[in-house]
């Protein structure tokens, strides 16, 4: 059986082909660059294989990669070679952490998500992502906010994507997340709105998991599984913390995220449910 990419190659295989492409050059110049063979700069773009760190410095120059992006990818590098085999679970804590994810997710063939607290990224409003994110502003600046509202809000262009065809979207959010009052009544009025308009999407299952189910496996917990084709050793498993991201890598841990996912689905409303009890709860803000 082949190895498995490690997330951290597969991350600098994203990272490198996105650079690549930006710069409008060919596998065949980088093949050239670094003298392998374009099926060789291939696998490394898909995360099937390293790249030595004279050969990455090679593809930066001819990629015009300088400053603080240069040193980012060089440390990405650095981390997907000297990755133990041993251990469970990647910690990513990089500035750009989220633009990791982000990468792998547009790669992805299926997008499952379970929430607990708030409503997924790729489901807010303008204006209740403005209220999430103005938490941060002591810390982050206004500009920082701001961009970070933009960049979630293009992310949702990844929900109605066709060339390539966007991915199957599959969402179990708690009950708890339509009654939190982020950004007061008319944000929320206006957010559950949305959340009706996404779940009309055909290739979106919306879901809500209602109080009344009980207790449960994933209790207070939210994750995304990505999943690329149809090899489940493939999958991705990721959640995110205040500073950083978590990506267990265990096969068995997640196989059982993939478990309680499949359970979650069962106990949660159905979408034609769950659109009426979005819908209840959009009139109960006034």
């Amino acid at each position: 059986m082949p190895d498995k990419p490690s997330l951290q190659r597969r991350q600098l295989g994203m990272e490198l082909r996105r650079l690549r492409e930006e710069a409008g050059r060919s596998r065949d110049d980088a093949a050239a660059t670094i003298d392998r063979t374009i099926s060789m700069v291939s696998r490394i773009e898909n995360g099937l294989t390293g790249i030595r760190l004279s050969d990455l410095e090679r593809l930066l120059k001819l990629y015009r990669v300088t400053g603080e992006q240069r040193a980012q990818v060089l440390a990405l590098g650095e981390a997907a070679r000297h990755r133990k085999r041993t251990a469970t679970t990647y910690v990513d804590s990089a500035p750009n952490w989220f633009r990791r994810y982000a990468a792998l997710e547009r790669e992805a063939s299926e997008v499952r998500c379970v929430e607990a607290e708030l409503v997924p990224g790729l489901l807010q409003s303008e204006g209740y992502a403005e209220a999430i994110m103005a938490t941060a502003r002591a810390f982050a600046g206004a500009e920082e906010v701001e961009r970070r509202v933009q960049t979630r809000l293009a992310r949702q262009q990844l929900l109605t994507r066709e060339d390539p065809p966007a991915p199957l979207f599959w969402f179990v959010i708690n009950e708890a997340v339509l009654r939190r009052a982020v950004g007061g009544p008319d944000v929320m009025r206006e957010q559950l709105k949305h959340l009706l308009g996404a779940a009309e999407l055909p290739n979106v299952d919306l879901r809500v998991l209602p109080f009344a189910a009980g207790e449960h496996a994933a209790v207070g917990f939210s994750f995304w599984i990505l999943r690329f084709g149809d090899d489940p050793s493939a999958d991705v498993v990721y959640s995110d913390s205040l500073s950083g991201a978590l990506y267990p890598e265990r096969g068995a841990d997640i196989e059982w995220h993939n478990v309680v996912f499949g359970q979650l689905l069962v106990i949660a409303a159905s979408p034609e449910e769950s659109r009426r009890m979005i819908t209840k709860a959009a009139r109960e803000f006034r």
